[in-house]
């Protein structure tokens, strides 16, 4: 049993350096991801992005509900990744690229990575929007087919304008760019009620957050998250 007075003994100094050996595998394993992604153009697959394969469209396999569901479950499924056979092109994914921007400006805090080279993601970010739509909003770089519906390519979600979102935030908080705020404070960034949306049902939405933020006037970003599964409504006031 440890007597009152008993202390804590100091880390020795082999600590110290156990920590900064830790650290380097770190800096390096970050280094490595990073050439890695840029090797790839921030590019990959996606576990269901079957139906991008030029091949099987080039076959007709996509006329018809079930081939598309047996191909996707199929690839989705296959221990053995297939997609360099049947022509399935590595794309850059909404969600991915405001998870990067997210990533690259804290990295670029570090002193990891390159400020200049986190803008550029964010400038991405916003040139991918969903086209067609008055709200800013995203969608995946693929279509799907569930058991019910099929899901266009780029169709607007709540998942994938949730990273968005919450990737503009940090870039606000960062550059204070008020080209970068315009995108988030258009009234709201997206609003899905009911099958309002594309025509594809969904359950209602309730809104979880809503936020009332003076123009270009901002606090700490990372107070103001956005939620999965809640719709970001920013209305922006005249300060």
């Amino acid at each position: 049993m440890l007597a009152m007075d008993s202390t804590i003994p100091e880390p020795s100094a082999g600590t110290g350096v156990c920590r900064e050996a830790g650290g380097q595998q770190v800096t390096r394993a970050i280094e490595s991801l990073l050439q890695y992604c840029r090797s790839n153009n921030w590019a990959g697959y996606d576990p269901y992005d079957a139906l991008n394969s030029l091949l099987l469209q080039r076959l007709g396999l996509y006329s018809a509900k079930l081939p598309r569901l047996a191909v996707t479950q199929f690839l989705k499924r296959s221990p053995i990744n297939l997609r360099r056979l049947l022509l399935v092109p590595k794309e850059q994914n909404p969600k991915g690229i405001a998870l990067f921007a997210t990533a690259l400006i804290k990295l670029a805090r570090q002193g990891l990575a390159d400020m200049g080279e986190a803008r550029q993601m964010v400038d991405r970010l916003l040139k991918m929007r969903s086209a067609g739509s008055e709200k800013y909003c995203w969608g995946y770089n693929f279509g799907w087919q569930t058991r019910t519906y099929m899901v266009p390519r780029g169709t607007p979600n709540i998942i994938c304008t949730t990273f968005a979102a919450n990737a503009l935030l940090d870039a606000y908080d960062q550059f204070r760019d008020p080209c970068i705020w315009k995108a988030p404070s258009a009234r709201a960034i997206f609003c899905w009620k009911g099958s309002a949306a594309a025509g594809i049902p969904r359950p209602r939405v309730s809104v979880i957050r809503r936020w009332t933020i003076p123009r270009f006037t901002m606090p700490t970003c990372s107070e103001r998250r956005c939620l999965p599964g809640s719709i970001l409504t920013i209305n922006p006031v005249n300060s």
